[in-house]
């Protein structure tokens, strides 16, 4: 397994530049708007969360690292990157995982463990509801 990860390590590398690279983009026409403190702070949240999408975040812990309670937090980021922090964070685990289906043979388990979710049924449930196909179906169009 070893000699597969160092192999595909540039491939993965490069797979998500280009993931952080559009939603830093898509982030930046948001930019434009933030002229409060408040905006900037969650700018700054949004790529945090882009850096650490695959680990274990929740609202309160995110929150907590902005200064805010989950509820005024939620109010300001959807505010400013036009999405409740939750719907980012999975929006920026699925565009991992479809770098991951892509440019990796990994499996589909292995991909939605490595994206961050703890169940592949319910990685697999919201690939679909995300992009209407399955992360296999995925693969097998684009990969």
């Amino acid at each position: 397994s070893s000699a597969f990860e160092s192999a595909s390590e540039p491939a993965i590398s490069a797979a998500l530049y280009e993931v952080l690279a559009a939603l830093l983009h898509q982030t930046g026409s948001q930019r434009q708007l933030a002229g409060s403190a408040a905006r900037e702070k969650m700018v700054e949240v949004a790529d945090y969360i882009r850096a650490n999408c695959t680990g274990k975040l929740n609202l309160t812990s995110i929150a907590d690292k902005a200064g805010y309670s989950p509820y005024h937090f939620t109010r300001i980021f959807r505010e400013a990157v036009g999405k409740s922090p939750t719907d980012y964070v999975t929006e920026c685990r699925i565009l991992l995982a479809k770098n991951m289906l892509v440019s990796t043979p990994l499996a589909v388990k292995q991909i939605a463990y490595e994206t961050g979710f703890r169940e592949s049924s319910y990685f697999i449930r919201l690939f679909r509801r995300t992009t209407g196909l399955t992360p296999q179906q995925f693969r097998e169009l684009y990969g």
